[in-house]
């Protein structure tokens, strides 16, 4: 713990006015010796976080605003669809969800709860496998075909999985612009799920609304249609000036 500390001590050295510095300014700042300050910028170094420049100052390297542009690109998209989600709860009273791809994993991150006692209960962080449930479903859909194939290679291993039918299932989510599925993440649960798009029309974040089966049949309808047009709110105000997505039927 104490190395992670010191070397996110010299990565936070660096500032907009002093944007590279050489080993005993760096050495001075974080107040560590230089040997000690030179071992831990050479495996910053050797990571890809840190750039040794030809006059032998160091800089924080591309990776580090790599790193940040993903950031950015995740509070951006919070900031632009909690609006839509807390209405969208409003109007429904049920678990709404905003999701992204991580990997092989669908990640929640943002959950507005539903006021009822019996709720499905979504929080920041928490993680299902792609291919398993409404809101992992659809963001596998809009995958390349190669990371689909890699996805549920990833999912076979964990579980049984009938390939075949799991593509077909996503090729009418890409056909319909949603997906629904009945107790694969929660049993007696129901969850909808629409994609989000970019402003290249690429699907990188989907929402969701999940409940219990007894509450989602008498309105199914009327969730359906609120969750995609919340999707396709949130990719306008997104900047996707024509989204791919469907209206439901």
């Amino acid at each position: 713990m104490r190395t992670i500390e010191r070397a996110m001590s010299v990565l936070e050295a660096f500032t907009q006015t002093e944007p590279s510095m050489p080993l005993h300014l760096i050495a001075t700042r974080i107040r560590l010796s230089k040997p000690t300050t030179y071992r831990l910028i050479n495996c910053l170094v050797d990571l890809g976080y840190l750039v040794r420049l030809s006059n032998q100052d160091y800089c924080l390297s591309l990776k580090v605003l790599h790193l940040a542009g993903q950031v950015r690109g995740t509070l951006s998209i919070r900031e632009v669809a909690h609006e839509t989600m807390q209405k969208l709860a409003r109007q429904t009273d049920e678990t709404i969800a905003l999701n992204m791809v991580d990997g092989f994993d669908r990640v929640c991150i943002d959950a507005v709860d539903s006021s009822s006692r019996l709720v499905s209960v979504m929080r920041p962080g928490d993680r299902a496998p792609l291919g398993v449930g409404a809101s992992t479903k659809v963001l596998l859909a809009y995958l390349p075909r190669a990371e689909i194939a890699k996805a549920l290679d990833n999912l076979s291993r964990k579980r049984k999985i009938n390939k075949t039918k799991l593509r077909a299932e996503l090729q009418q989510i890409r056909d319909r612009g949603y997906a629904i599925t009945h107790g694969e993440v929660t049993l007696g649960n129901v969850a909808v799920a629409a994609p989000i798009s970019d402003p290249d029309g690429r699907v990188r974040y989907s929402i969701s609304l999940s409940c219990p089966a007894f509450r989602y049949e008498p309105r199914k309808q009327e969730f359906l249609q609120l969750v995609v047009k919340g999707a396709a709110e949130i990719s306008r105000r997104n900047g996707c000036i024509a989204s791919s997505q469907r209206k439901s039927r």
